[in-house]
């Protein structure tokens, strides 16, 4: 069988710079040369197949480049992509102060005062990075990353999805019935029968 990988380069600066792919035809004994898929100021990539052999791959954009989600599909198992899609934009809700050695990490800090909580000392390190799925029994494509929505929370669980094999997508809806403290770090997953399911972090 096939499989498919993704990652994003960051040892190298200028062209090479990006999320890359490879593929093996052997089950993971070789794979073929990288090919890279995006440009620069990206991360958090994710890899789903269809039932007809579709592969998807899915990132975040960022870092002063536009924050958006970004879909690229090939049909041929990953020989050659098509374009990038514009899934949607992400927005940062909560704000975002730097640290780490040199400032080189961000985090947001969870500005929920309830139950007597003090903000400040909530500082939640994250990227909207997306989680991606494909519905084995129509193909429909799922997207689902955190971000801000109008009438949600701070950071809510945002979902988008395709009918048409990536090439448009519905506007995003807010998962988490709580509109309370801060949700992250999303992972989806489809079933055999087609029931989506989403798990999260949630303060």
């Amino acid at each position: 069988g096939n499989v498919y990988v993704c990652w994003r380069r960051f040892a190298d600066v200028g062209a090479n710079n990006g999320i890359w792919f490879s593929r093996s035809i052997d089950g993971g004994v070789t794979f073929t040369g990288a090919q890279k898929l995006s440009g620069t100021n990206t991360q958090g990539c994710q890899v789903a197949v269809g039932p007809s052999g579709e592969v998807y791959v899915a990132w975040m954009r960022g870092f002063g480049a536009g924050n958006n989600m970004f879909i690229r599909k090939s049909v041929d198992q990953g020989v050659t992509f098509g374009g990038a899609v514009n899934v949607a934009p992400w927005t940062e809700t909560e704000p975002v102060q730097s640290c780490g050695a040199g400032n080189n990490r961000t985090v947001f800090v969870d500005s929920d005062t309830s139950g007597g909580r003090v903000p400040s000392k909530f500082a939640i390190r994250e990227q909207h990075h997306p989680t991606l799925a494909v519905n084995p029994l129509n193909s429909h494509v799922y997207l689902s990353w955190h971000g801000g929505i109008n009438g949600g929370s701070r950071a809510d669980i945002l979902f988008s999805k395709s009918t048409n094999g990536g090439t448009s997508w519905s506007a995003p809806s807010r998962v988490n019935s709580t509109a309370t403290g801060d949700q992250f770090f999303p992972a989806m997953e489809v079933n055999l029968q087609g029931r989506i399911k989403i798990l999260y972090y949630s303060t």
